[in-house]
């Protein structure tokens, strides 16, 4: 985790095994989690790009699932995002659903860091 660090006020996007993306002060900060997202983070080295996964129509909050990025076994976070498959609770990938995983990957918004610590591939049918 970055340091100094806040389990409570601290805001961070976990982007490596080691590197996380703090707060920017832009409106990428007011993002928030949903357990049925219309976007992910696609991370390809120290690069970010949020893409949308569904068609978003004008005026609709932006919302990726955090679980996505996350992989340190050390912070989670009580789930009130009010969507039918809320999981009440976020925390790292590896604990998802393995189906949700498996279409969290071919929508390709799962980081390589993530995909080698779990022994996942891209390449599911």
């Amino acid at each position: 985790m970055p340091t100094p660090y806040n389990k409570v006020e601290s805001h961070y996007v976990q982007i490596s095994k080691n590197l996380y993306m703090g707060p920017s002060g832009g409106l990428n900060d007011f993002l928030n989690h949903l357990c049925n997202p219309n976007s992910g983070l696609k991370i390809e080295g120290k690069r970010v790009t949020l893409i949308a996964i569904k068609n978003i129509k004008k005026g609709k909050e932006i919302k990726w699932d955090y679980s996505t990025t996350m992989d340190e076994d050390d912070w989670e976070l009580d789930c009130k995002c009010g969507s039918k498959n809320c999981r009440k609770r976020i925390k790292d990938f590896k604990y998802l659903p393995k189906k949700l995983r498996q279409k969290y990957i071919k929508l390709r918004i799962v980081p390589e860091y993530i995909l080698k610590d779990i022994g996942e591939t891209r390449n599911i049918n």
